[in-house]
């Protein structure tokens, strides 16, 4: 883990390098808003008779996603990205786990759009969880949320000015996610 400073001109690394805080603000936003969404992200699993196959989880997740991404389709691409497989277990067993990201640079209000999933998502009986962290007057705040229930995918999204994520996680269902790579 690189450790990193920043000075009103300069960031120094742990290795005593400096860079621009320009550049390295960015990269420095985005690895924490990366980080954010994946420390208050999580995986779900299926409830005892809620959603059983691979094929129910991937098509719950992937309308979750478009829901979210239907909230704001000037921001968002309208693709559904191809989801990424990940293993998990399924009630003692090898499991699968589909993950939908997609990002953006520059959205034109962060705040509006996490705001925007997190009503959603409290609408349709999710667990919310929010956080607001500021960074500088150029990036803004750090706006993120996290959506978890029982037997629905997990989801969150955050944004500054510079990039917004959106993560939609299905649930952990039996199987084998070396078939889905």
């Amino acid at each position: 883990m690189e450790v990193e400073l920043q000075s009103e001109d300069h960031v120094v690394s742990g290795a005593g390098r400096a860079r621009s805080s320009s550049r390295a603000r960015t990269r420095l936003v985005s690895l924490t808003v990366g980080t954010v969404v994946i420390v208050l992200g999580g995986c779900s699993t299926a409830g005892p008779g809620v959603v059983t196959s691979v094929t129910e989880a991937q098509d719950q997740a992937t309308a979750a996603f478009r829901e979210v991404v239907a909230l704001d389709p000037q921001t968002w691409s309208g693709a559904t990205p191809p989801p990424v497989p990940n293993d998990c277990t399924a009630n003692g067993h090898r499991g699968v786990q589909f993950t939908y990201f997609t990002e953006v640079d520059k959205p034109s209000n962060p705040r509006s759009l996490v705001r925007a999933a997190a009503r959603r998502w409290k609408d349709e009986g999710y667990r919310i969880e929010e956080v607001s962290i500021p960074v500088d007057a150029e990036t803004g705040d750090i706006s993120a949320v996290t959506a978890r229930a029982a037997g629905k995918p997990s989801a969150s999204m955050a944004g500054t000015t510079i990039r917004a994520h959106l993560y939609v996680n299905s649930v952990c269902v039996r199987g084998d996610p070396d078939s889905y790579r």
